[in-house]
């Protein structure tokens, strides 16, 4: 991160998920909320869904 680019890449891996039961991934995906302290956005929502592998990408926007 740099004041030219103030974007730091986000990553969070739900261990194990991806290899649920199918049925048990559609009824319940996985959930994950996104919270920073401080000044900052989020790129995309605040909430993010997966019911497929369990990962999850965002990025924050850090004030310059």
């Amino acid at each position: 991160m740099s004041a030219d680019d103030p974007v730091v890449p986000l990553q969070a891996f739900v261990l194990g998920y991806a290899n649920r039961d199918e049925n048990l991934k559609q009824k319940n995906p996985a959930i994950l909320h996104w919270k920073q302290k401080g000044t900052g956005r989020f790129a995309d929502s605040q909430v993010s869904r997966n019911s497929d592998l369990g990962v999850f990408f965002n990025e924050i926007i850090c004030s310059r």
